[in-house]
């Protein structure tokens, strides 16, 4: 039987039936007869990939501590993760009991591994309700990866008292019988006192940083654990992959100003720098509290694959739970209710469903922006009677305000919204990319804020491109916002569907967020927008042509990107 009919055939007896033991799903493969006494242990080196998979699978009080054990320290890593996990590390806290997510989500961390080791460099990011034991299972499977691969990690979470229990915990399953079983070159000579030298600098273990000997006698660098609290750094020494679970401690540690910025701040620099400059995984891990949290900002900047695992599962649930089962045994229909009473609407949808709904007081609603138009945004420009490109600019790039370079058309009296550029970037990028965005599009006319930032902004591109238009903005924000708000309201305003603009989805969960009243808001996306829609309602002025052939003249001495046709 090759592995593949064994899979299929496996997968077919589960669905039908239950074993009473391995022996007896053994017997059903004909691997052994159901009187035969053979030990198990002298079965397994027998068994190929495909079975192992299904050896972890197995109730875990059908399968010995023995027999996991050999499936751990089997040199295939066929389903070793959850049989590692299974070995209940450290011991004096009692079997390590997996639930059904915990068996999904080990699979998605050995996944996670194995992606790292070939190269693909994955991104995820996992939404999951608080206290369901995913930190515990990431500090098993930070040993299990360094361990098996010798690689190093990195570990961020909200604060470094907590990243220093992460370590910790780590550092006890490195130490515990079961780890010494599984892999005995985890054994240390020297104690606790090792020093190891990392590009020129002495190494001394610490709870939050340390190594562990790799498997390969006379290797360089042992892998090391790195542990740091938001806004912590991680350089030092190269690191295959980082997991960030928790960056916000609660609900009101993300509705703090300063928090919000700092976990912005951090992923754009220390964290995507990280990663962007060694390659490598990374994966971020909690519970939402909004729709600009840490996981909306890692689809959108990181690129990363968003996984929603709710309280109770829903239609094709990622870990395979029935309709309605909760994510584990301790929840109830009563304590889901009294949870829901206690936390709110908002929150409980965001917390307990990982599906954040607008706040109460958001200028926007779900039905304003909902008006659409059909087609390729690139082709439908072609049939716009005038196009606009609004540039709101920010102060700075690795973690601070975004700038915006909002790309409007105007067509049959309606307002289209043809596309967006949204970056942290330095100035001079950002007036390459302004004047990119000119040669590309060639719109009608060019808006641009010069409150604040923007006013160097302007003033630098004028230099370069004249005709542009200056915007000053002399109300506060809720009152442009709200003399735009009739245009959105009414279906004046269309946005392009999902399937030809994939940044739709989260441009619209941040404009739900904007109250106009905070200060700190994520609000460039509609304050670029607002300027486009404003000059509308103003008459609509169209800016001097020359800007267009002073951009063939900078195209013509290499100053930006062709002039597409």
């Amino acid at each position: 039987m090759t592995p593949a009919e064994a899979i299929a055939e496996i997968d077919r007896i589960l669905a039908r039936r239950r074993f009473a033991s391995i022996r007896a799903w053994l017997a059903s493969l004909g691997i052994m007869t159901p009187d035969d006494s053979t030990d198990i242990r002298q079965i397994l080196p027998t068994l190929s990939d495909a079975h192992l998979d299904l050896v972890r699978q197995a109730p875990p009080q059908e399968i010995s501590r023995d027999v996991l054990i050999e499936v751990a320290r089997r040199p295939t890593l066929s389903g070793s993760f959850a049989a590692w996990c299974e070995v209940g590390p450290p011991a004096d806290e009692g079997p390590y009991v997996l639930q059904r997510w915990h068996r999904w989500f080990a699979g998605e961390l050995q996944a996670f591994s194995w992606a790292i080791v070939r190269g693909e460099d994955p991104r995820e990011a996992l939404s999951v309700s608080s206290q369901e034991g995913k930190t515990s299972l990431i500090a098993r499977w930070v040993i299990w990866h360094m361990a098996t691969f010798g690689q190093s990690l990195g570990y961020g979470t909200y604060s470094g008292p907590k990243a220093k229990e992460f370590g910790q915990a780590a550092r006890d399953i490195a130490r515990s019988r079961e780890a010494l079983v599984v892999w005995p070159h985890l054994a240390r000579a020297k104690g606790d006192a090792d020093e190891e030298v990392v590009d020129g600098r002495r190494l001394r273990d610490a709870d939050d940083n340390f190594s562990i000997p790799t498997r390969t006698p006379g290797r360089a660098r042992n892998p090391r654990l790195l542990c740091v609290g938001r806004g912590g750094g991680l350089s030092g020494y190269p690191m295959a992959g980082v997991v960030l679970d928790d960056v916000y401690k609660d609900p009101e540690d993300y509705r703090s100003r300063a928090s919000r910025r700092e976990v912005r701040s951090w992923h754009g620099g220390p964290v995507s720098q990280r990663v962007r400059k060694r390659g490598g995984g990374l994966m971020g891990v909690g519970t939402r509290y909004g729709r600009s949290d840490h996981h909306a900002l890692m689809v959108e900047v990181s690129g990363a694959r968003l996984i929603n695992l709710p309280l109770r599962a829903g239609p094709n649930d990622p870990a395979g739970r029935a309709p309605g089962e909760y994510i584990s045994d301790r929840w109830t229909p009563e304590r889901e209710a009294a949870a829901r009473v206690e936390m709110g609407r908002e929150l409980s949808a965001a917390a307990l469903d990982g599906e954040p709904i607008p706040e109460g007081g958001s200028l926007w609603k779900v039905s304003d922006l909902s008006h659409w138009y059909q087609g390729d945004p690139e082709i439908v420009a072609k049939t716009c009677e005038r196009t606009w490109l609004a540039v709101d600019g920010a102060e700075t790039a690795g973690g601070g305000d975004w700038s915006v370079i909002a790309w409007w058309g105007v067509r049959a009296g309606k307002l289209l919204k043809l596309g967006q550029i949204r970056q942290q970037v330095e100035l001079p990028e950002l007036i390459h990319l302004v004047q990119t965005e000119i040669a590309r599009r060639r719109p009608n006319g060019v808006l641009v804020e010069t409150k604040s930032s923007g006013k160097g902004l302007f003033q630098t591109l004028s230099r370069l491109i004249p005709g542009l238009i200056p915007v000053n903005p002399d109300r506060s924000k809720a009152i442009r916002y709200r003399s735009a708000l009739p245009w959105w309201e009414g279906g004046t305003c269309l946005l392009p569907e999902q399937q030809h603009a994939p940044w739709v989805g989260a441009y619209r969960d941040r404009m739900l967020d904007i109250t106009g009243e905070v200060e700190g808001e994520v609000d460039d996306e509609a304050d670029a927008d607002t300027m486009v829609i404003l000059h509308e309602q103003g008459g609509g002025a169209k800016a001097p042509p020359d800007y267009r052939a002073a951009l063939r003249g900078l195209q013509r001495a290499g100053g930006v990107g062709t002039i597409r046709p």
